[in-house]
């Protein structure tokens, strides 16, 4: 029963600090909120081939600009699930949806609005909700000490599993004759990297198709199976095929993943300890508050457990 009650108060501290922080919710994945999502973004952006640094206005909307950090400060609002999504996926679809709100913004009176009852009641709420935000975000911050994220770091890399990784390069063509003859092309002395900017479909051509380091896990399963098969050096006697096509595949290097240092993970280790201190001071005030639970009704509840402690329907505290 009391490990029952003990999994039924952790359920309702999770479901107060969503509520909690709903409207804000990203202030509490590391120290300095979206801003730090979006900076790591324009970071992985700017290193794409092709997109230079700067701001640039990236569209105009009735002769008003947009600039790409428009783009990105309504990426760095969206809900953490979609913010992992690849950089060059995401960006045209929040390029789209910036636009749109240009769009409506220059359509609407907001002098009008401001007086509207609804968005008055709408912005008092937003508001609040920010406040807590907020309010939770600093007290958290006071919490969470440089030596707690280097202990997690510790236990992190001591736990850490290095997976094998395979660095290899491919040519992605989509008939197996054509692979065939890619592959006698170098064996006869042929450039790969030459062959691939030439023929391959992938969108690592123009970098001579290469992949990077991979796990076997990360890439599917035909293609994984000769990539870790082969020697280093060598290129795959027979094209292999996969849902893509027919790949021509060269393996490059083959290691054991390093761990990732610990400005690598900084921001990962942090906010995972921020959310568990935000749990954990919520829990502490709920204990300190007086709490009188009544049905749906508004009625008092007879004498039933509250909130999974095995207390009455009013819970007084020290608080």
């Amino acid at each position: 029963m009391a490990e029952n009650a003990n999994k039924s108060k952790m359920l309702v501290v999770g479901a107060l600090v969503i509520a909690v922080l709903a409207g804000g919710g990203y202030l509490l994945l590391g120290k300095n909120g979206g801003n730090a999502v979006a900076d790591d973004m324009m970071k992985d952006l700017a290193a794409v081939e092709g997109i230079d640094g700067g701001n640039p206005v990236v569209a105009t909307v009735n002769g008003h600009d947009i600039t790409r950090a428009d783009v990105f400060r309504f990426i760095e609002r969206m809900p953490e699930q979609s913010r992992r999504m690849p950089i060059q996926n995401l960006y045209p679809m929040a390029f789209e949806q910036v636009i749109n709100a240009k769009i409506v913004e220059k359509k609407m009176d907001k002098g009008a609005l401001e007086r509207d009852a609804k968005f008055v009641e709408r912005m008092e709420q937003a508001k609040d909700q920010i406040m807590r935000g907020v309010f939770i975000e600093n007290e958290v911050s006071k919490r969470v000490k440089e030596s707690e994220i280097k202990e997690a770091y510790e236990a992190f890399a001591q736990g850490f599993e290095a997976p094998e990784e395979v660095r290899a390069r491919h040519i992605l063509v989509k008939d197996e004759a054509k692979a065939k003859e890619i592959i006698a092309a170098i064996k006869d002395g042929g450039s790969f990297e030459a062959l691939a900017a030439e023929n391959s479909m992938d969108g690592t051509a123009q970098e001579g198709g290469d992949l990077g380091y991979f796990t076997r896990s990360d890439v599917v399963k035909p293609f994984g199976d000769v990539a870790f098969t082969i020697d280093l050096g060598k290129v795959h006697d027979t094209p292999v095929k996969s849902e893509f096509g027919y790949h021509v595949v060269k393996v490059e290097d083959k290691r054991t993943r390093p761990t990732p240092t610990l400005e690598q993970i900084r921001g990962q280790i942090e906010a995972q300890l921020r959310r568990s201190e935000a749990g954990e001071m919520l829990e502490e005030w709920r204990e300190q508050a007086e709490i009188t639970r009544f049905d749906i009704n508004g009625q008092p509840l007879p004498d039933a457990p509250a909130a999974g402690d095995g207390a009455a329907a009013t819970e007084k505290t020290d608080g």
